[in-house]
């Protein structure tokens, strides 16, 4: 065990301090995209696992990483604390069709990282559905289920796309799938835009959470609400093998130490079993 706590700083390891801790009533899942992704992002994501700094994840099942955070996830029994991370921005797609559409794919046959499907013809969802299931059977074919669905850039947020996914969510008896971003700062257009979007989910008892953030969203209101949230986190390494939150740059230990003090977080599995 690290006791030195310069040493548990330089790795990324929250270290508590004196200060009050704030209430918490809320269930906290605290779930790392990504997984998958790459030999990098894997060791990332296990390592923040058994620091106990995330609860979840959700694996690219069309990345390079994908057999390894497979075998992974055996090794160190984690497969109940999987969900998938559907991918239509990066790498290469599983199926055909979507290759012949210039909406999706580059001419080099990867997909854009910029998602141009907000709106979609009848044969670009078709195409759309197709790579999407595959990337499920995919998954599946590994021996385990995805607890809950979430996506790559969250090209879920639009509503073709959203439709497609609560569909495969249904097909597939995928239990949940993560709502729009709901809590922070945000415009009132987004936040009704959220309320919209977000009740498709409610309306097929796919939305297990009442809030979504990314972590430096999380307050102390936020925390007092007796009610389910996903805090969306990126473990990625740095050069220094220090734990950096991708979407920011900065260090994840210190951000799990000021925003998520409490660290009894649950799983999707767990709130699955709840209802």
């Amino acid at each position: 065990m690290t006791t030195n706590v310069a040493e548990q700083k330089s790795r990324g390891i929250p270290v508590s301090d004196e200060k009050e801790i704030p209430v918490v009533n809320a269930q906290i899942v605290v779930n790392a995209d990504d997984y998958g992704g790459s030999h990098s992002l894997n060791m990332a994501i296990l390592e923040s696992f058994n620091l106990g700094t995330i609860s979840s994840t959700t694996l690219m099942c069309n990345m390079p990483g994908f057999e390894e955070a497979v075998q992974l996830a055996y090794d160190n029994k984690i497969t109940d604390r999987i969900g998938i991370h559907l991918n239509m921005t990066e790498y290469k797609p599983l199926s055909e069709k979507i290759l012949k559409l210039p909406k999706f794919v580059d001419k080099e046959g990867q997909l854009y990282k910029s998602f141009k499907g907000q709106i979609l013809s009848w044969q670009e969802k078709v195409a759309a559905y197709e790579e999407l299931q595959a990337q499920i059977d995919r998954f599946k074919s590994k021996g385990f289920s995805p607890s809950h669905i979430d996506t790559h850039h969250h090209f879920h947020f639009y509503i073709d796309s959203n439709k497609i996914i609560r569909e495969l969510a249904r097909k597939n008896n995928i239990p949940a799938i993560r709502i729009r971003f709901n809590y922070g700062k945000m415009s009132i257009q987004a936040k009704m835009f959220s309320k919209y979007l977000n009740s498709g989910a409610k309306r097929d008892g796919l939305a297990k959470t009442k809030y979504f953030c990314e972590i430096r969203s999380v307050d102390s209101k936020l925390l007092s609400y007796k009610k389910p949230i996903e805090v969306m986190v990126h473990p990625v390494y740095n050069e220094e093998n220090v734990i950096l939150n991708y979407v920011n740059g900065l260090v994840y230990g210190d951000l799990v130490k000021k925003h998520l003090p409490v660290r009894n977080f649950i799983t999707y599995d767990f709130l699955n079993k709840q209802s």
